[in-house]
């Protein structure tokens, strides 16, 4: 129904509302409430990275990339290579599972690397964790490893699951979302 795809919070979580296998389960605590307040502006990522947060969501949920911009803040989109370079700086660097972050930190030998965000602040230290890991983080500079082929074939296909996992990925950026070629190819950026 056209209820359900409200924005309650994050607008673009609001595809993903309601159970989607099990009626057995407490509907969702929005559902029975007296009271809903529905998020109007947004509140996390600048304009570059807002507007892919609505191109990713697009095929299930037309909403303007205003819906979640923050306007007291820019962004930009860049492309990297973390097989010539790696991160340094502060930051999440996201991998889209747990054996993808564990490659990423078998390749570039990293040792006592933080892989919580919820232990470490990310604007003060770097930290490599999957993507799962990071919901409800955000922080300044965000790089996102390379997705397989499968992961990215799933994105292709519109699998409503891939496409919540990016855009969750993206929107932990305020400020700058560092992406590789093939995923800039896939976000139509």
């Amino acid at each position: 129904s056209e209820d359900s795809r409200q924005g309650y919070g994050d607008q673009g979580q609001a595809i993903y509302l309601r159970n989607k296998a099990d009626e057995t389960v407490l509907p969702p605590l929005w559902l029975v409430a007296i009271e809903t307040q529905i998020l109007k502006k947004g509140y996390r990522c600048g304009p570059a990275i807002a507007e892919a947060a609505a191109k990713i969501l697009r095929p299930f949920y037309e909403r303007p990339a205003e819906f979640f911009t923050c306007s007291e803040t820019d962004s930009s989109i860049c492309s990297w290579d973390p097989t010539l370079q790696f991160p340094r700086m502060n930051g999440l660097v996201l991998g889209y599972s747990r054996r993808n972050v564990r490659q990423c930190l078998e390749e570039h030998d990293l040792k006592n690397v933080p892989i919580s965000p919820l232990l470490t602040d990310p604007d003060t230290k770097r930290i490599v964790c999957n993507i799962h890991a990071a919901k409800g983080t955000e922080c300044n500079s965000v790089f996102l490893l390379p997705w397989g082929a499968q992961a990215m074939g799933r994105m292709n296909s519109q699998d409503p699951a891939a496409l919540k996992v990016m855009y969750v990925a993206v929107t932990r950026a305020r400020r700058v979302l560092h992406v590789t070629e093939n995923m800039r190819w896939h976000l139509d950026i």
